[in-house]
């Protein structure tokens, strides 16, 4: 047996290291030829391949959004929305609003939705609209103050025009 000076590392074993011992190398088992009977672990190279086509499919997907949105897309998924909050609001409100008030709003925000549309009114500006339109309707029922809020917001968004600062 030979003998080593301190502090050096022994050098290899005389013989390889078996192939099916604990120490297999990760290049040996890779390269090794595979049996007909036998797998391989990990995945499978077209479930790599599909999985990396769909994280792209998804990335190019939310840049089309992203462009379609800086496009006037947002313009008309607000309009959709005020929409749909449109029909549900009026059906929410309780007997104590009175039809003219219920009108008001309809009206209201038909003006609001028009001027999206015209591209008249920044989305920014109808952002108050949306929390007071959410905090409305958030108990499935509206309220006469709550209704007068609405409409007094509504006014103040319909005849401020676009020039104005």
């Amino acid at each position: 047996m030979e003998s080593f000076p301190p502090g050096t590392p022994p050098g290899p074993p005389p013989e390889p290291v078996h192939e099916g011992g604990s120490f297999q190398r990760p290049a040996d088992y890779y390269s090794a030829p595979t049996t007909p009977g036998e797998q391989r672990k990990g995945c499978p190279r077209p479930v790599l391949i599909g999985c990396g086509g769909g994280g792209c499919l998804v990335l190019l997907l939310l840049f089309i959004g992203g462009a379609w949105m800086m496009k006037g897309g947002a313009g008309w998924m607000l309009n959709y929305a005020i929409s749909k909050i449109e029909g549900e609001i009026t059906e929410l409100a309780t007997p104590e609003v009175s039809s003219e008030e219920r009108e008001e709003l309809r009206e209201g925000l038909r003006e609001v939705r028009a001027k999206i549309e015209r591209d008249e009114i920044k989305l920014v500006e109808v952002q108050p609209l949306l929390e007071q339109l959410q905090s409305s309707i958030r108990d499935r029922r509206v309220t006469p103050e709550e209704t007068r809020e609405l409409n007094e917001t509504l006014r103040r968004l319909n005849r401020e025009s676009p020039d104005t600062p």
